[in-house]
């Protein structure tokens, strides 16, 4: 009988301890769905998506990779024209290409999808993007309007250093001024435009960086159905240049403006003769006031 009941009291203070144990278990647990909970809102009234460690891959004999190299590698193949416009490709094949596994090239052909760069296929297949007369207009409508406004705070801040480095790419250019040395030339004019905007601030420099890639695509198009015009291209350099070093914001953003515009509408001309750039001539209009459209290209110029 006395061990009965001992039993009974040894039971009932195990089913008091799981009890208990069961009672603090739950209660974490609804601490930590709350904590998820608040997170989760925060979030979401942010805007943001949840943030995730860099995912990495490792190559044989490389160091390990992240998803935005592999992004930065891919955008460059576009951009440069090694994965042409429209061009279909398979993921597999591609994963294969770059000794990459499909997971982070996943991620980053969705990084390149954002940036309209790719589109997405049937049978795990990607479609590099088109070039287009509305996109090409759009692209450069957008360039004058933030790069106009981006020269305007940048000449005031421009160093002596900075003024002469201008004056040393337009002299390399000059020297670089043939279908041979093209490659040189474009390293050189890339440079040129990149200073001009380098004192704009993180985020309109960045905007105006990644405006001025895009329209690259464009450019090249250009370059392979007509030569390109060194002669006036650098006349306009000249005049931007020139209204850097007075330190005269209005005249260096026209100028600026001027430029651009002048390479858009020649590339519709080129490319789509029958289609109306009203939105470069809208921001021309906005930028240049009263001052003449530039005058677009014919080919054989």
């Amino acid at each position: 009988m006395i061990e009965q009941m001992s039993r009974c009291r040894q039971s009932a203070h195990s089913r008091a301890a799981l009890t208990v144990s069961l009672t603090r278990s739950c209660r974490t647990a609804s601490l930590r769905k709350q904590s998820m909970s608040g997170e989760a809102q925060l979030v979401q009234v942010a805007g943001l998506e949840p943030a995730e460690p860099a995912t990495t891959i490792s190559v044989p004999g490389t160091a390990p990779l992240t998803v935005d190299a592999i992004c930065r590698v891919l955008r460059d193949e576009i951009l440069h024209g090694v994965l042409p416009p429209g061009a279909v490709v398979s993921q597999v094949k591609l994963a294969e290409r770059l000794g990459i596994n499909r997971t982070p090239l996943r991620e980053a052909l969705r990084m390149l999808q954002r940036e309209n760069l790719i589109e997405g296929e049937h049978n795990r297949r990607i479609r590099v993007t088109n070039l287009t007369s509305e996109d090409l207009v759009d692209l450069y409508a957008l360039r004058i309007s933030e790069e106009s406004i981006a020269i305007r705070l940048t000449v005031p801040q421009l160093t002596q250093a900075e003024l002469d480095e201008i004056e040393h790419l337009l002299d390399e250019m000059a020297a670089l001024e043939s279908a041979e040395t093209l490659a040189e030339w474009e390293q050189h004019h890339r440079k040129f435009h990149r200073i001009l905007v380098s004192h704009a601030g993180t985020r309109i420099t960045r905007s105006v960086n990644d405006l001025q890639d895009y329209c690259e695509r464009y450019r090249r198009a250009l370059l392979q159905r007509s030569p390109i015009s060194f002669t006036i291209g650098a006349r306009e350099h000249r005049a931007i240049a020139e209204a850097c070093a007075a330190g005269d914001q209005t005249a260096a953003a026209v100028a600026l403006a001027r430029h651009l515009g002048r390479t858009a509408l020649t590339l519709v001309s080129v490319t789509d003769p029958s289609y109306d750039p009203r939105p470069v001539r809208e921001v021309l209009r906005l930028v240049c006031g009263d001052t003449p459209p530039p005058t677009p290209l014919v080919p054989d110029q």
